[in-house]
């Protein structure tokens, strides 16, 4: 039966296949994109793989900001998924944070001495020269989804299936 997200997701491989797992859009006026189960499934590989090839570790308290539908599904490598609002950085211990947007990591490099355990930034747009020279004096790792994914693929690692009594995400509402 099905009694994890890794479960769900498998089973969703099995049934979906090359089908679409999900879609999105830009914008209203741009045609939606899909990302069938199988392509959902090496993306999640790919981008678990790179995050413990950096340093993370399964069962890690790891942030996320808001396109947060395909991360969100790293529970895959054991890795815990918590939403991230104002405020709610300092509520626990974080190393990786996904961004989306350049004033948050703006933000997020000047919140570095309040987060001492931040180490990385994975930003899903390029930062710019100016925030990468921000994050390098405060010794933080600034690095683009693609980037990240890069890692992984060349660094690929066994998956570590969640048990039941794992945390998979935390919503602060």
């Amino acid at each position: 039966g099905i009694k994890t997200v890794y479960d769900a997701i498998l089973h969703g491989i099995q049934l979906g296949g090359n089908r679409p797992h999900f879609s999105f859009r830009q914008s209203s006026d741009q045609p939606y994109k899909s990302y069938t189960h199988k392509q959902v499934s090496e993306i999640i590989k790919e981008i678990g793989s790179g995050i413990v090839h950096i340093g993370l570790k399964p069962a890690n308290e790891t942030f996320f900001w808001y396109l947060w539908i395909i991360i969100d599904e790293l529970c895959l490598m054991s890795l815990f998924s918590l939403a991230i609002f104002n405020g709610s950085h300092s509520q626990s211990a974080v190393e990786l944070i996904f961004v989306d947007d350049l004033q948050r990591i703006e933000n997020l490099i000047e919140w570095k001495d309040e987060i001492l355990t931040l180490k990385t930034i994975v930003c899903f747009i390029q930062p710019t020269d100016q925030l990468i020279k921000l994050a390098n004096e405060k010794q933080l790792n600034l690095l683009t989804l693609e980037q990240l994914r890069e890692m992984g693929r060349n660094n690929p690692i066994e998956l570590v299936p969640p048990k039941p009594t794992d945390t998979a995400v935390i919503m602060y509402t």
